[in-house]
């Protein structure tokens, strides 16, 4: 059974946790303070516990950036009505994205809010 991925409120409850992890290993491993790839491997293997090799890690140096991905779909969906998501999604994505405000002093409703049981 596949694992159950968070909503964005609960990791936003664990982002102090992960700026602590990654402050860590922006200390122990220097490279990673100029390469966000290298980080992102360090905290997934440290954290993480994802096992994949530095050779295998550094395939995906030449793949596209996921977040340019997201920013393309976020576009062609703000252009293109027919490839919106489905209401269920649109509504989890603003629940989310209220938590993401409120969390950085911007929304009106407290974290917990947010979460879910």
């Amino acid at each position: 059974m596949p694992k159950k991925i968070p909503s964005g409120a609960k990791m936003l409850s664990k982002r102090p946790t992960i700026e602590q992890n990654v402050k860590q290993i922006l200390k122990d491993f220097p490279p990673t303070k100029g390469d966000d790839l290298l980080l992102i491997f360090r905290y997934w293997k440290r954290h993480d516990k994802i096992r994949i090799s530095f050779a295998k890690f550094k395939d995906l140096l030449g793949a596209t950036c996921p977040e340019t991905i997201r920013r393309s779909r976020q576009k062609i969906q703000a252009q293109h009505p027919e490839f919106k998501p489905r209401e269920r999604t649109r509504l989890k994505r603003k629940k989310n994205q209220e938590a993401h405000a409120n969390y950085y002093g911007r929304g009106g409703f407290g974290l917990l809010d947010y979460l879910e049981d």
